[in-house]
Parts: structure tokens; C-alpha cells; sequence
């Protein structure tokens, strides 16, 4: 019997797609953490761990405000995020 990886690899990349992109666009992320944001920690009705969901984090919004104000100004890359 023949195995056929890249017809699997193809499945199993086009479910794991279809599930992000279902998560995004309920306005959850679509996994990872981007500087700015934090994880929001909360449990559903059964005490499930509710994924994806992300708040502010005023710190580091502050941080990331600036050095896109500086970008957006002209400012060197190199000198904006230090």
C-alpha cells in the first residue's frame, strides 16, 4: 500500500485553515501572541478553557504607539524600536 504524505499533509493543512479562519473571524486570534496584546484567561459554562480571546495591554500599547508614530514620521527602523 502506497501513502500518499503530500495528499495528507494537504488535508490536514486545508482543516487546520478552515479552523483559524472560523476563529478570526469570530474575533478570536488565530494563535500566537502579538507584543501590545495579552492572553484573557476565562472558562466556559463547563470549566473549558475559552481559547483565542486577547486584551490591550496598556504597557506595552504605549511602546508600540510610539514606534509606529516614528515610523509613520519618517523615522529609521533602526532607531525607532530602541
Amino acid at each position: 500500500m502506497l501513502w500518499n504524505l503530500s495528499d495528507t499533509h494537504q488535508s490536514w493543512s486545508g482543516g487546520r485553515h478552515r479552523g483559524l479562519r472560523g476563529r478570526v473571524e469570530d474575533g478570536k486570534s488565530g494563535g500566537g501572541l502579538c507584543y501590545g496584546y495579552r492572553i484573557v484567561k476565562k472558562l466556559d459554562e463547563r470549566g473549558e478553557p475559552i481559547r483565542g480571546d486577547r486584551e490591550i495591554d496598556e504597557a506595552q500599547a504605549i511602546v508600540a504607539l510610539r514606534i509606529f508614530k516614528e515610523f509613520a514620521s519618517g523615522m529609521a527602523r533602526r532607531s525607532a524600536d530602541t
